[in-house]
């Protein structure tokens, strides 16, 4: 059950951190750019944060809603790039990369519990 609890908890601060990322991003696209992908991802992050709690709740492990150190890394690199460059297609792959980072880790956590994608 501990290895549960520790697998769940590391995707749902994951997703609280890229949350907060993009929530940085779509404060500093100020309606321009891409402004629907930020609010897409936001809610898709939130929602998968969401989902996590719940389990955590269910096995009797509250989830840290605060996120990690890497809130504060996607924060600042988005306020970084919005400052020097803008928020437009130039962030795309930066977005794709941490988008498949977080894939990663999904798949890693299936494995790492003897699961596949279908269960």
């Amino acid at each position: 059950m501990t290895e549960a609890v520790d697998v769940l908890a590391r995707l749902h601060t994951a997703a609280v951190d890229a949350s907060n990322g993009y929530q940085e991003a779509l404060e500093d696209a100020d309606g321009q750019g891409l402004t629907p992908l930020f609010s897409q991802m936001i809610t898709l992050h939130d929602a998968h944060a969401a989902d996590l709690a719940s389990e955590l709740a269910a096995l009797g492990a509250p989830p840290d809603e605060g996120g990690s150190l890497m809130s504060v890394v996607n924060r600042t690199i988005m306020n970084v790039r919005g400052l020097f460059g803008g928020l437009e297609e130039s962030v795309l792959p930066g977005v794709i990369d941490g988008e498949e980072r977080n894939l990663a880790a999904y798949d890693d956590a299936l494995s790492e519990l003897g699961l596949t994608p279908d269960h």
